[in-house]
């Protein structure tokens, strides 16, 4: 067997604006998915530079900035496979894990604050007034 070891993140934007264009509310949930095929166990580590908030608390690395200088992302929600070692992610700020054979979900997220759109969004919306809609109920009634 190969020596191979895939990653995916997958993220969706889920995103309300106005009429005029302000964003109401937004989020991005995501997931990373690992496809493995290794001999042995070996351990496996991911660096990410998060801030995690659980239950609305905020991590002690509430300033810590990735190795680019950037801002950490804040994190609401995250959920880890099995084989992921928890006690070193708390403690080195990285993902350890012994992965398993094939396709797994190594974690699942959301976040909901300072969300950056990769694209810009412009709403078209026609508004319809209330003369409009009377004149089609109109058409309907005739067209019985």
């Amino acid at each position: 067997p190969k020596n191979e070891l895939f990653l995916d993140i997958i993220e969706t934007v889920n995103l309300l604006m106005s009429q005029q264009g302000q964003v109401l509310s937004s989020d991005v949930v995501g997931k990373v998915m690992m496809k493995s095929s290794l001999c042995g166990m070996p351990e496996c580590k991911l660096g990410i530079n998060d801030r995690l908030m659980i239950s609305g608390k905020q991590r002690k690395e509430e300033l810590f900035t990735g190795i680019s200088g950037n801002a950490t992302v804040a994190i609401d929600d995250c959920q880890f496979h099995q084989c992921v070692k928890l006690s070193k992610y708390e403690t080195e700020h990285s993902i350890s894990f012994v992965p398993p054979d094939g396709e797994f979900e190594l974690m699942k997220y959301r976040t909901t604050n300072d969300i950056q759109l990769p694209f810009r969004v412009i709403p078209l919306g026609k508004r319809i007034t209330e003369r409009v809609l009377s004149e089609r109920r109109e058409c309907f009634e005739v067209g019985k």
